[in-house]
């Protein structure tokens, strides 16, 4: 089987991936899949692409790797375009919790640092906090999300109040998973350089539905899994760091290809082992050992559709999609926690049922009636993509009102 650059089958696919088409879904049962915040099912270019990986790997044998690692290279690229950043800020881990975490042991702390995270985070932003402030002695500060989603500015006034307190860091997800609200993370981003903090983000939610650009948005850590709105598989994630972020984060784990030259012993002349090699000064660094090439081999043919469309045109979908959906349930009753300030919504629709109704009995009922949502933390969380057709929006709407 000849391998090919997702970008091409993209091109010779043209007519099937558009806005609103299902078309390279072709496997997918469920008549209304609005659960891209909790998977994307393979496409049909997806498993092309990963039957080619199973063909080099049972043919070639370890000759395969050479061909996949240069396709992790050619995806570094792309990922940067996605984001506006440059191939060597990019990093690869197995997974958002992982790099989280990395991350958060690696940074320059000082005894009693201050970090601040918000209250109904997703906890692969929490956990990994919680850990390096026993490890390295530090404060962590909760913060509620009021004041984010009504366009007061009073969640920014509250953040910039504990950082005229002092904070090392600022952690938190642009798009919350339960409620939908989309965080001002150039807004916070202003105010950490203004106080000299760092900010990581959690883009799970938002990577992949929103247009994301890390130099706008003065970023200095993004992280991403592949199985959600990236449309890649589960088991693999991708990190931004920023160059300045780079400089001041301390190496303290690292794995045998971490290092410049790390490969260059197993091929050919004798005596090319060292244990002097330096780290790469690039995210590259976390990439520890072996990776889930074919994870990132799934990655690159999601992110080239969502190249192909463009990213403006999928959010701009997305919240269309939405507009039809909120009005539909509103009548039926539901309550949409949807952001009052347009600024702050994001690619999830979430709702509380009305008063009586449960929330997991509706999810159950809805995924009877073959439509893929998910109930977080008591939610009714609805999450389309570029592929959802307002055709499938209103059948769950149609749904919805047989219950």
């Amino acid at each position: 089987m000849t391998y090919k650059d997702p970008e091409v089958l993209v091109k010779e696919m043209s007519s099937l991936i558009q806005l609103g088409k299902r078309d390279i879904f072709k496997n997918l049962k469920t008549k209304a899949y609005l659960n891209y915040a909790a998977f994307t099912p393979p496409s049909s270019l997806t498993l092309q692409v990963m039957e080619t990986w199973f063909n080099d790997y049972s043919t070639l044998g370890a000759a395969a790797y050479s061909i996949w690692a240069n396709q992790r290279d050619r995806l570094r690229k792309k990922l940067a375009k996605l984001i506006n950043g440059q191939p060597h800020n990019i990093g690869f881990g197995s997974s958002t919790s992982s790099l989280i975490s990395d991350i958060t042991f690696m940074l320059d702390w000082k005894l009693k640092d201050r970090v601040l995270v918000f209250n109904g985070d997703f906890p692969s932003v929490i956990y990994p906090v919680k850990n390096a402030v026993k490890h390295f002695h530090l404060q962590m500060v909760m913060h509620e999300l009021d004041g984010f989603d009504d366009g007061s500015g009073d969640g920014l006034k509250r953040i910039e109040e504990e950082l005229k307190r002092g904070l090392r860091l600022i952690a938190v997800s642009s798009t919350h998973y339960h409620t939908g609200l989309q965080m001002p993370i150039l807004q916070i981003s202003d105010l950490c350089k203004k106080y000299g903090a760092e900010l990581l983000v959690d883009a799970a939610q938002s990577c992949g539905a929103m247009h994301m650009d890390v130099l706008e948005q003065g970023v200095d850590f993004l992280i991403a899994p592949t199985h959600k709105w990236l449309m890649g598989i589960e088991g693999a994630a991708f990190i931004y760091i920023g160059d300045q972020a780079m400089k001041r984060l301390v190496t303290r784990r690292t794995g045998w290809m971490s290092y410049e030259n790390g490969l260059e012993f197993l091929f050919g002349e004798p005596n090319k082992v060292s244990y002097e090699n330096q780290v790469r000064e690039n995210a590259s660094f976390l990439e520890l050992g072996m990776s889930n090439s074919i994870g990132f081999a799934a990655l690159e043919t999601g992110i080239s559709t969502h190249l192909f469309i463009g990213m403006k045109k999928i959010t701009s979908h997305i919240q269309s999609l939405h507009d039809h959906l909120e009005a539909g349930l509103l009548n039926l009753g539901y309550r949409s926690l949807r952001a009052k300030d347009k600024n702050a919504r994001s690619s999830i629709l979430s709702f509380l049922p009305p008063e009586g109704v449960d929330t997991v009995t509706i999810g159950k009922q809805l995924t009877l009636a073959s439509v893929a949502i998910s109930t977080p933390d008591g939610h009714l969380s609805f999450a389309p993509s570029w592929p959802t057709s307002l055709t499938e929006v209103e059948y769950v709407i149609d749904a919805t009102s047989s219950l």
